[in-house]
């Protein structure tokens, strides 16, 4: 029993180690992406190499794992597709919000996808409104006034906000609609192809608006662009086979944290302190949804052992 416990301590604290280490990654992404799309690199051009970039070293590392590549019957066309149109939305959206604001104030706008995804799921009654949700949702609304109310101070323009929040709605129906077509397959396929298809779909943009250019002098950034992302999935996916979904949820908030701190240091971006209480009551937000399904998840397990 003693040797069970230690070998579940070792496990959790490894996996929190594990979704830690991803958000960072995630946070050194976005604050890549910030630095290229200040230096007027096409959104289609960076985002089709970032993702090519990952799905390459995704592919690889499903390879080593001797996990099968290809999604399971069934699965492969929308898991395609929800990268080809859904990610390419969200990430095409919070590029461009990028071009128009801090890259600390678009991610704590775009952490604000938890709530819109409780919204989303209130209005289909997929789910209950409880005490827990409704003070996040409280937070999250409080939070992003707050981020918006200062967006002059730190380079955040209208149209930066307006695209941040829109790649939080894009982001929020996309894990909704992936929840739906990605049941059975691995995480890391899935991811796999969703890179795959946000690849394909924004070269071909990039190329129908003549836009795709090859990133000369950008190309290291454009490789570290990939790499994160792809560091990112690899050590997101590990958390969640060992910690599960809702507690990796509440550690990867850090990605907000990571991404302001990073953007101060390497991009020299300020961080007023309205902002800061505004992204910690976003970000607290986001823990909490987490926290009460994880509560929800174990009290229907105790419920269910009782019948």
């Amino acid at each position: 029993m003693t040797t069970l416990i230690g070998s579940d301590a070792r496990t959790g604290v490894i996996g929190v180690g594990l979704a830690a280490g991803g958000a960072v990654a995630y946070g050194v992404a976005t604050v890549i992406g910030r630095a290229l799309a200040a230096a007027g690199v096409d959104s289609a051009t960076a985002l089709s190499a970032r993702f090519a970039v990952a799905a390459v070293l995704l592919a690889m590392t499903l390879w080593l794992r001797q996990v099968a590549i290809r999604p399971l019957p069934g699965e492969w066309l929308p898991i395609v597709l929800l990268g080809a149109i859904g990610y390419t939305a969200e990430s095409t959206l919070f590029y461009l919000s990028m071009e128009h604001g801090a890259a600390g104030a678009c991610i704590l706008l775009f952490y604000t996808y938890p709530a819109i995804v409780v919204l989303i799921e209130l209005a289909r009654k997929r789910i209950r409104l409880t005490g827990p949700i409704l003070q996040a949702l409280l937070l999250s609304t409080v939070g992003t006034l707050a981020v918006v109310a200062v967006g002059g101070d730190v380079g955040m323009s209208t149209v930066g906000v307006v695209l941040a929040l829109a790649a939080a709605v894009a982001y929020g129906l996309y894990l909704i609609v992936g929840k739906e077509f990605s049941r059975r397959s691995d995480p890391m396929t899935a991811a796999c192809w969703v890179a795959s298809g946000a690849a394909g779909s924004s070269a071909i943009r990039g190329a129908v608006a003549g836009s795709l250019e090859f990133p000369s002098g950008h190309l290291l950034q454009i490789a570290a662009y990939g790499v994160a992302t792809a560091v990112a999935f690899t050590l997101t996916f590990a958390a969640l086979s060992r910690i599960g979904c809702s507690k990796t949820a509440v550690v990867m908030t850090l990605e907000a944290v990571s991404t302001v701190v990073l953007a101060a240091l390497v991009l020299g971006e300020p961080v007023s302190v309205a902002q800061a209480c505004g992204g910690l009551a976003i970000v607290g937000a986001a823990a909490v949804i987490a926290w009460s399904r994880t509560a929800e998840s174990t009290a229907d397990r105790r419920e269910a052992l009782k019948r």
